[in-house]
């Protein structure tokens, strides 16, 4: 297993959040970044096609998430 840190965990958060909300503001927000700047650096867009794999993952449905070996979901 690579080296997971909570600035990896960070990056995970702001990008996952950013696919489900479409919403830099609430992700500065929640993420409690003072500027939009440290928003933009954490957050990467993903494609809409894995906001439905977010949500069940999110859901603890990890039994039908679809196999991607971690890729898809930027674990």
């Amino acid at each position: 297993m690579p080296d997971l840190t909570p600035h990896c965990l960070r990056h995970t958060f702001a990008s996952w959040h950013y696919c489900i909300h479409r919403d830099l503001l609430k992700l500065k927000e929640d993420g409690g970044w003072h500027t939009i700047t440290m928003v933009a650096r954490y957050a990467k867009k993903m494609p809409e096609t894995y906001r439905a794999d977010v949500l069940m993952w999110l859901a603890g449905d990890k039994l039908h998430a679809p196999s991607t070996g971690g890729a898809r979901l930027g674990v």
